[in-house]
Order: C-alpha cells, then structure tokens, then sequence
C-alpha cells in the first residue's frame, strides 16, 4: 500500500476534501493522532530552535560564535 501525505493550505477546506476522499473505493483515510509532547520534548525543541537561530545569525554576519577552544576551556 502506498501513502501519500497532504497538507491542507485552508482549514475550512477540509471538511471537502475528507468527503471527496470517502467517495473513492480505492482510498482509505486515516488521520494521525496527535500527541502532546512531554515538558522535556518541548525543552528540547525549544532548544534547538535557539541554537539554530544563533547559526542563523551567525551566517548573516551579526553574531560572534565561541570558538571549540574557548568552549573547551570552560570545561
């Protein structure tokens, strides 16, 4: 069986869509459950975002990063 994953632009269409969908014999839908992320998983994303923000800042030219050394040091 092949999957395919649609992402809905406008949310007000999806009731459309899902209906479409059921009048073909040869789709199945499942839609996914969400989950809530635990407080660490969300520490963890919020974590990520801020470094790659800093190397995003990095690339641009406004923001000085440590240097391994430096880092290294501080151990």
């Amino acid at each position: 069986m092949e999957q395919l994953v649609l992402k809905i632009k406008d949310s007000s269409k999806r009731n459309i869509l899902l209906e479409l969908l059921q009048q073909l014999d040869f789709v199945e839908i499942s839609i996914p459950k969400v989950r809530k992320k635990t407080k660490a998983q969300q520490e963890f994303i919020d974590g990520m975002k801020d470094a790659l923000n800093e190397v995003e800042l990095h690339l641009q030219g406004k923001k000085q990063l440590q240097t391994a050394k430096d880092f290294l040091d501080e151990l």
